[in-house]
């Protein structure tokens, strides 16, 4: 082939991969961000959980989700206990508001809402 017919290939290749390798990343970074974010809060609900079942129904677990949400912001961490009597079982649910990576970016902001909410409950019998 000839060079000269070559010469903008590689800038023709680039701005076809280039959109497409962005998407990619971006759906990693978003992805690895959000998985981090509801391991927290799964965490987080596993220890309220247990402090319930070795201090009884009564403890109050707000002290105990506010030291684990180090990396959270505490105040978008909602925790609910539920004490079933009946089949001696505590439900911990623990809800958190987690803000897109990149809802502050112009472009990815106005794609999708700028939080979504996840919940992780955890249910454990009591002694």
């Amino acid at each position: 082939m000839n060079m000269k017919k070559q010469k903008g290939m590689a800038a023709v290749e680039l701005a076809l991969a280039l959109p497409l390798l962005v998407v990619l990343l971006y759906c990693l970074v978003e992805g690895g961000n959000a998985i981090r974010t509801y391991a927290a809060i799964n965490e987080i609900g596993r220890e309220a959980a247990r402090m319930v079942v070795r201090e009884g129904p009564g403890v109050d677990v707000a002290p105990l989700v506010e030291a684990l949400t180090v990396d959270l912001s505490a105040s978008d961490v909602d925790t609910t206990v539920a004490v079933d009597e009946e089949n001696n079982i505590v439900t911990v649910e623990v809800s958190y508001e987690y803000p897109s990576f990149f809802s502050n970016v112009p472009f990815f902001g106005e794609t999708y809402p700028e939080v979504f909410t996840f919940t992780a409950s955890t249910s454990m019998p009591l002694p």
